[in-house]
């Protein structure tokens, strides 16, 4: 990021927003799961990530960047315990350990084939925004 133009604090600073809103995240989508089905509400939430990952490279201006990735964090990264309890409602009870654990491992899975996408591309001298869109 700090090829990008990115200040190392304001690196760190994007990367505490990122994370401090995906509590937000888990409490705000419990919430709403307790009122709608947490099926659509997990896929809405994935599909709002998405748009506003991908509307990073547009934003312009400082606030607007934190807003995007505090946004990414509660649709991305909340998420993903909401999608846990959606597995673990219609999970046999003899199979839920091992199953909870598949669902988290592929996720865990996921991050790591990330990293090693992205320093493919970095390496194969793609440009910034491939690497971001490949998040």
């Amino acid at each position: 990021m700090h090829i990008a133009g990115f200040m190392p604090g304001l690196i760190l600073a994007l990367l505490v927003m990122l994370n401090s809103t995906e509590s937000l995240g888990s409490l705000l989508g419990g919430a709403v799961v307790g009122r709608l089905a947490s099926k659509s509400v997990a896929s809405g939430l994935y599909l709002l990530a998405a748009v506003h990952l991908c509307g990073l490279p547009f934003a312009h201006g400082t606030l607007q960047t934190y807003l995007l990735a505090g946004t990414a964090g509660v649709s991305a990264i909340g998420n993903t315990m909401l999608r846990d309890t959606y597995f673990c409602r219609y999970c046999p009870p003899l199979n839920l350990g091992p199953g909870i654990g598949w669902v988290r491992g592929i996720g865990r899975f996921g991050a790591i084939a990330r990293l090693l996408i992205g320093g493919a591309l970095a390496q194969a001298g793609a440009p910034l925004l491939w690497n971001l869109y490949a998040f």
